[in-house]
C-alpha cells in the first residue's frame, strides 16, 4: 500500500519534517523552496524522448535514496513485522506529555505492542508499562499491578481506537523508514532542485516532491553529494520530510527531522527523530513539537516471540 494516512505519526506513541517558517524557541527556520532551475547538474540525464526530466531525474534520486539507506541491499517492500526501540522519548500528543524510553512492535494485519518505561535499564524488575492489541481486543498491564482487560469496558472503545490508530501510524512508519514501501506504478517523485535550510533545518538539500492519487503530497530533502564541477552527482538519506495534511479535513501538515543516521543490522536508520506539526486551517498557525526520540534499534520483518500479543491474562 503506498497510501499514507493522516494524521499519521502524531498519534504514535512513539514514532517515526517544512517549506514554511517554524516557530521553534530561540529560532527562525525556512526552507526556502527551490526549484528546477539554477539546479546545477543532474546524476543522469534524461532517457527517453518527451519525458519530464524533472520526473526522470526525481525518480532516480529516491532510487539512489533507497540505496544509501539500505546499503546497497534490495529495499523492504512486503512488511509483515516491525519493532523499534526508541529511547529519552518526548512525546505530545493534544494535552497529554510523556517521556521515558518505548519500545514497539507491530504485526500485520492487526497486532500491535507498545511498552513504556521510566529508566534507561531494562532487566526482568524494570516497571513497565504494556499496552497490547489484538484486532479489537485490547489489555493493559500497569508499571505496577495485574493486567486488566479493556474491551467490553466503558473506556473501552476510545482507549481501543487510539491504540489502532497508533499501530496503522506504526505499519506507515515502517514503509516510510526504508523507502521501498513509498514505490508504486502511479506514485511520481518529482525533482525540485536544491536549497538549503537553517536551524532546525540546517544543511544542504536536494528537493524531491511525492505524489500519489488519493494521498498526501510529501516533500523530501536529500542531502547530496557534488562532482568536480560542483553539481549534484547524488543524494544519500532523507534529512527533512514534510507529509502534507489536508486542511479543509482539519489534517495538520507534518515535519519530520531525521539526523545522526547510523548503520543497523538490517538498513541504515536515523539516530535522531524530530517530529513537528502545524493546523494549516488556524490563522498564523505555526509547527509545534510533538515528538524527540533516539532510536536504538529499528528491524523490518523481525522473528517475534508466540506471546507478545498474547492475551496477558491467561498467563
Amino acid at each position: 500500500m503506498h497510501r499514507i494516512r493522516l494524521p499519521h505519526l502524531a498519534r504514535l506513541g512513539l514514532l517515526l519534517l517544512a517549506a514554511a517558517v517554524i516557530g521553534v524557541p530561540g529560532s527562525v527556520d525556512v526552507l526556502p523552496e527551490a526549484n528546477a532551475q539554477g539546479a546545477g547538474g543532474t546524476p543522469r540525464q534524461p532517457g527517453q524522448p518527451g519525458q519530464d526530466p524533472t520526473l526522470v531525474w526525481g525518480a532516480n534520486m529516491f532510487d539512489q535514496a533507497i540505496r544509501w539507506v539500505n546499503d546497497g541491499k534490495p529495499g523492504v517492500n512486503d512488511i509483515t513485522s516491525f519493532f523499534a526501540h526508541l529511547h529519552d522519548v518526548q512525546l505530545d500528543v493534544e494535552d497529554t506529555h510523556q517521556e521515558g524510553f518505548l519500545r514497539l512492535w507491530f504485526k500485520a494485519p492487526d497486532k500491535f505492542r507498545q511498552e513504556w518505561r521510566q529508566t534507561r535499564q531494562l532487566t526482568g524488575n524494570t516497571p513497565i508499562t504494556t499496552k497490547i492489541l489484538r484486532g479489537n481486543q485490547m489489555w493493559v498491564i500497569p508499571a505496577s499491578g495485574a493486567a486488566r482487560r479493556i474491551h467490553g469496558t466503558a473506556e473501552g472503545a476510545k482507549a481501543i481506537k487510539q491504540l489502532q490508530q497508533d499501530r496503522d501510524r506504526l505499519a506507515d512508519i515502517a514503509k516510510f523508514l526504508t523507502l521501498q514501501g513509498l514505490k508504486g506504478p502511479t506514485v511520481t517523485f518529482k525533482y525540485l532542485g536544491p536549497t538549503s535550510g537553517t536551524g532546525t533545518f540546517a544543511g544542504n538539500w536536494v528537493k524531491v516532491l511525492r505524489t500519489f492519487p488519493g494521498g498526501a503530497n510529501m516533500e523530501f530533502f536529500f542531502a547530496y553529494e557534488v562532482n568536480d564541477q560542483r553539481r549534484v552527482s547524488k543524494v544519500t538519506y532523507p534529512g527533512v520530510v514534510v507529509v502534507k495534511g489536508n486542511a479543509a479535513e482539519r489534517q495538520p501538515t507534518e515535519a519530520y527531522v531525521l539526523s545522526n543516521w547510523k548503520k543497523g543490522p538490517q538498513f541504515r536508520y536515523p539516530g535522531k527523530i524530530e517530529a513537528y506539526s502545524r493546523r494549516d486551517w488556524v490563522a498564523g498557525s505555526q509547527y509545534k513539537r510533538f515528538l524527540l526520540a533516539f532510536p536504538s534499534d529499528i528491524r523490518i520483518n523481525p522473528r517475534l516471540l508466540p506471546d507478545t500479543f498474547g492475551d496477558p491474562m491467561r498467563r
